[in-house]
């Protein structure tokens, strides 16, 4: 099993036998663990090919808000859309204008707000 360094790593993800796993830091508080699982069941799901193509058959997340990689960025736009609908996200933002609030109120932390909301932005300007 590739190596893991509880101390730095939040997660990773690997497939063994062509079995899925996603093994998250057991030190991150229940909030981070939430997203965190659902961040690496995003790269299961859509990076299969990436995950058994690299050297280590796995793919291992230190920062998870990462918008410079295009794993890392697809599995957090694919996060946010799934645990906020668009309806919910419309409603919020109307009630309240607060980023952080907002992000509260949704139960999710503020960086993945910014990927729903560029989400939801993103898919008005390529449907117009």
């Amino acid at each position: 099993m590739p190596f893991f360094n509880h101390n730095h790593a939040k997660c990773y993800s690997t497939i063994m036998n062509r079995i899925m796993f996603a093994v998250i830091n057991g030190n991150l508080d229940e909030q981070d663990r939430r997203i965190v699982a659902g961040h690496e069941a995003a790269h299961l799901m859509l990076h299969k090919t990436e995950i058994l193509s690299s050297p280590a058959q796995a793919l291992r997340d230190f920062n998870l808000y990462d918008y410079s990689g295009r794993l890392e960025y697809q599995a957090n736009s694919f996060l946010a859309d799934f645990l906020v609908s668009d309806e919910d996200m419309l409603y919020t933002i109307t009630i309240n204008n607060d980023f952080f609030a907002n992000a509260k109120e949704l139960y999710i932390p503020p960086p993945l707000l910014a990927f729903k909301l560029h989400s939801m932005y993103f898919f008005k300007v390529t449907n117009v």
